[in-house]
């Protein structure tokens, strides 16, 4: 997974609506994008992701690519937002569509499963 880096502490993952906004002169998100910070444990590192809202992303693709980009185990986090609060990772076969999570910018964190 390649990912373009932003400063020391913010990733932007590779995912197919970025890599076809790298091949546009001047690139505009459209309105109805889904983008998806995700905050990391020490509330320091954030990964951004952005989908299209033709793309079919479910719970599991997103833990994916945390899992990728962070080195973690499955099962040993939680995918929460703050407010209100929810957790996302119980039923990984939902769409970020069925979660209510398309066409908006969302931030979640990662939370330490004991």
């Amino acid at each position: 997974m390649r990912r373009k880096k932003i400063d020391e502490n913010i990733h932007i993952a590779k995912t197919n609506l970025v890599s076809e906004l790298e091949n546009i002169d001047h690139p505009m998100i459209s309105k109805d994008a889904t983008i998806l910070v995700i905050r990391y444990f020490d509330g320091d590192r954030r990964l951004i992701l952005a989908f299209s809202s033709k793309d079919s992303i479910t719970i599991l693709d997103v833990l994916r690519w945390i899992e990728k980009e962070w080195s973690l185990e499955h099962g040993t986090y939680s995918l929460r937002s703050s407010f209100p609060s929810r957790r996302y990772d119980i039923d990984t076969k939902k769409t970020l569509s069925e979660c209510g999570l398309c066409g908006k910018v969302n931030r979640l964190m990662l939370s330490r499963q004991v």
